[in-house]
């Protein structure tokens, strides 16, 4: 049941619903946490998606609190450089920056990239992806030539690799 809920959950919010998705990851976490204890994967992934429904729908701190908890379970569960939790470092990057806190969103990025580079090399798609995103931030911090340049980088090395 509570895997439902978190795929239903996570259709109203690609569908731009938000809102009204919180109420069915929230319960989809809690009845995961009842059901396999906090630690389980599947809760981390429900708790994840529910910081996710939160910086979707505005509720930035909710998302950031969130995130950083479930960001330190994934770390001591599965380590830092698993996809997991690179994944949830990455959202609560942008939940940072979303907050006004570009320099420490700067900071996580150029770590979450490092890490990508290292562990998945520099042409995988998550890793082009954290390149955009960290363009992206340095953009949002005035930092225009740095954006620009990775922006370019990131574009050519997309082009290259098609199938992503």
């Amino acid at each position: 049941m509570s895997s439902l809920l978190d795929r239903a959950g996570a259709a109203l919010r690609y569908a731009g619903a938000a809102a009204q998705a919180i109420p069915l990851l929230e319960r989809a976490v809690s009845m995961s946490v009842d059901m396999f204890g906090s630690d389980h994967p599947e809760v981390l992934q429900y708790r994840h998606d529910l910081a996710t429904a939160y910086l979707s729908a505005g509720r930035t701190k909710e998302a950031v609190v969130l995130f950083e908890g479930t960001l330190g379970d994934r770390q001591r569960l599965l380590g830092c450089d698993h996809f997991d939790t690179l994944n949830t470092f990455n959202n609560l990057a942008r939940a940072v920056r979303t907050e006004g806190r570009i320099t420490e969103a700067i900071a996580m990025h150029e770590t979450i990239l490092a890490i990508r580079e290292r562990t998945l090399g520099p042409q995988d798609n998550s890793t082009l992806t954290s390149r955009n995103n960290l363009a992206f931030t340095y953009r949002a911090a005035g930092r225009l030539a740095e954006a620009i340049t990775m922006y370019e980088a990131t574009l050519v090395d997309r082009e290259r690799n098609p199938r992503y």
